[in-house]
């Protein structure tokens, strides 16, 4: 067996497995677990595009089974009731959605295999009526540690394992790591700082212009916080975001004019050259950086969680200032409500971001 991150192209033969699940669910009596259609394609596409997703293959590639290892906090083990966790400080993944084709076996034995490699520090919950997953968690050395509820409230059982072996991130001795985490988090923060001053001087007599990437930054800083980024990745999309319409200025001295294809187009050069005179970036992330910044207008580029939080900060705050005399009022007339409607439904597709636009746009609702 193989294990590898989902893509929007295995959603079918995914929802294919869920259903497959589900009629096992039911024959053995757990009738209230993964009902209405749950999990929906809007849910795999979430996991999807905050990189938790992943599917198991068989050598030729077949797909016979999925689950979700989440390496962040989850809300809902914040309080547990009946119990405590066995431990409540370290890090955790957390394993959601795991379901296999009928008559395939060994999935859960490489499922935690791989994911114990990924982190030593793994927590599930299960419906109370799942008795065949409760008796492969307590197989695979799982404790019972209480039960926590979801944001809807349902009750759920929750489980954790700590292994001692060496994962990918503590290959180093436990003060070694912490102190490189520490640097690098020192390093990140350094950079956006610098970034964020050297754009402001760069639009200088333009407040305008800074205000709008300041607000780009935040909210798709804010935007990234929710939707569990890790560290390096928020960290290329917040660089990003301070230098996405950095090909302005390049634009209108050169053409006279500027547009979001001009942008795109004169844009990565010009954040190239400050990311290079600043320093401190590595030659991935700078990659990176330029590449969402010469695509930031073109938003069917790619899937990628940074691309697609980029763009839904850029149009959060181009919605506002595009119909700002509207929104003062807190009136919407028909047809900017209909646009906003419009760019909601074909461009947002984080949870996060849809709603900020919501609350920002369609409060009544």
């Amino acid at each position: 067996m193989k294990i590898r991150k989902s893509t929007t192209a295995d959603i079918p033969v995914m929802q294919h497995i869920f259903a497959e699940a589900k009629a096992k669910m039911r024959a053995s009596g757990n009738m209230l677990q993964w009902t209405d259609g749950y999990p929906s394609d809007d849910v795999l596409k979430a996991d999807i595009q905050r990189g938790f997703s992943y599917v198991v293959t068989e050598a030729d590639g077949k797909v016979i089974a999925t689950f979700v290892l989440a390496i962040c906090d989850d809300p809902t083990y914040k309080i547990i009731y009946d119990g405590e966790w066995l431990d409540d400080e370290q890090p955790y993944g957390t394993i959601h959605r795991i379901a296999s084709r009928e008559g395939v076996h060994g999935v859960m034995a490489e499922v935690l295999r791989w994911s114990f490699g990924q982190i030593a520090n793994i927590r599930v919950d299960t419906h109370r009526d799942n008795l065949p997953m409760q008796h492969l968690l307590l197989k695979h050395g799982f404790t019972y540690c209480g039960i926590i509820y979801l944001l809807n409230g349902d009750e759920r059982l929750a489980y954790q394992k700590i292994t001692t072996q060496m994962t990918k991130t503590q290959e180093m001795t436990p003060s070694a790591t912490n102190a490189t985490q520490h640097d690098e988090q020192v390093r990140r923060h350094t950079q956006i700082t610098q970034l964020a001053l050297a754009m402001i001087d760069y639009d200088n007599g333009d407040p305008k212009r800074i205000q709008h990437t300041t607000k780009v930054h935040a909210y798709a800083a804010l935007i990234g916080l929710q939707e569990g980024l890790d560290d390096e990745t928020l960290f290329v999309l917040e660089s990003a975001a301070l230098v996405h319409d950095i090909g302005i200025r390049a634009s209108e001295n050169k053409y006279g004019h500027q547009n979001g294809k001009l942008q795109e187009q004169e844009g990565p050069a010009v954040a190239r050259q400050l990311l290079n005179r600043l320093g401190g970036y590595t030659e991935a992330e700078t990659e990176r950086i330029c590449w969402l910044v010469g695509h930031h207008h073109t938003y069917y580029a790619s899937d990628a969680i940074d691309y697609q939080i980029l763009i839904e900060a850029d149009f959060l705050v181009n919605l506002y200032e595009d119909h700002e005399d509207s929104c003062c009022r807190g009136s919407l007339t028909g047809q900017i409500e209909n646009t906003i409607r419009s760019v909601r439904k074909r461009f947002f597709k984080t949870t996060a971001g849809t709603m900020m636009l919501d609350e920002m746009f369609l409060k009544n609702e």
